[in-house]
């Protein structure tokens, strides 16, 4: 799982620039799917510090960062958001939970999922 998180690391720095780069202001600022994956990815950067330095990595925290792969290679599978979604809210719901919650990483988490919520809604709203 690190191996995974590591090479994710270096592909969302890499797009997180190239985004800002290619961005025109203020058209694509302006735009809800481009704003929404340059959020997305920024935002998802932000909990990698946390997820990274774990000892262990339970399924809800495994769920939507191995399923989000698939939402790329196969955009139009018709079941990618419903799935997506409950994957998100189970890494919620589990980080939640006594055992997590009363850690600093496990907060961590759970703040950045609820910050994460801003551009998969934006992500949604634009039909991306």
């Amino acid at each position: 799982m690190r191996v995974y998180l590591g090479i994710s690391i270096f592909y969302y720095i890499a797009d997180v620039v190239i985004k800002l780069y290619e961005m025109e202001f203020p058209y694509d600022y302006l735009d809800l799917c481009k704003m929404g994956f340059l959020l997305h990815h920024l935002f998802t950067l932000m909990s990698f510090k946390s997820i990274f330095v774990i000892d262990h990595y339970p399924w809800f925290l495994v769920f939507p960062t191995l399923y989000h792969p698939m939402m790329v290679v196969y955009p139009a599978f018709v079941l990618n958001n419903p799935i997506y979604i409950t994957s998100v809210g189970a890494w919620m719901y589990g980080l939640s939970r006594p055992t997590y919650w009363n850690t600093r990483i496990g907060r961590s988490l759970f703040i950045v999922s609820c910050v994460l919520l801003i551009p998969i809604i934006m992500l949604w709203l634009g039909n991306c």
